[in-house]
Order: C-alpha cells, then structure tokens, then sequence
C-alpha cells in the first residue's frame, strides 16, 4: 500500500498492524493475518471479537460501525500489547 496512515476514527477499514514504529515516509512490512502484537484500547478477555479503536488501539466488539480486526488471544489490558489473531486480509 502506498499512502497508509494511522487510524485515527476508528470507521475507516484497517489495512494492517504494523509490528514496529514507523515513521512518515518509511518502507514497513503491514501484518494482515495471523498472531500479532496489537495495542488494546480497552480491557478485553480472551477469545473476545475486536474492531478498530478510535485511537489505532483494539477495542472489543459490539460498537456498530467499526471494522472488524481479529481475535484476542489472551487477555488485552487497556494500553499494553498483546496477542491478537488478526483477521484483516486472509
């Protein structure tokens, strides 16, 4: 992709979860599918359906007109990384 940004509304379809900082300008690998390391906006248990955050951070389903990101692997905690199977683009 060419032109990515952060995503900052949370309605937006995410691309992908970039597993290191990047800054503006910068050639990155974007995870689309499988286990990764992605930031919880909120706490969110185990096996529970997350959607993009307003914040670029996971939050768990249920709020209509988010896109769908992937699975929580373990327990998320609210501003820390952790284990999701991303879902995004199998």
């Amino acid at each position: 992709y060419n032109g990515c940004s952060q995503m900052a509304a949370g309605t937006a379809l995410p691309l992908g979860v970039a597993p290191v900082a990047v800054t503006s300008g910068d050639y990155f690998w974007l995870q689309t599918f499988g286990p990764a390391a992605v930031k919880a906006g909120t706490n969110a248990t185990a096996g529970l359906s997350l959607i993009a955050g307003n914040t670029g951070a996971v939050i768990p389903a249920g709020t209509t007109g988010k896109a769908p990101v992937g699975v929580a692997m373990q327990t998320l905690t609210s501003g820390e990384k952790g284990m999701v199977f991303l879902t995004i683009a199998p």
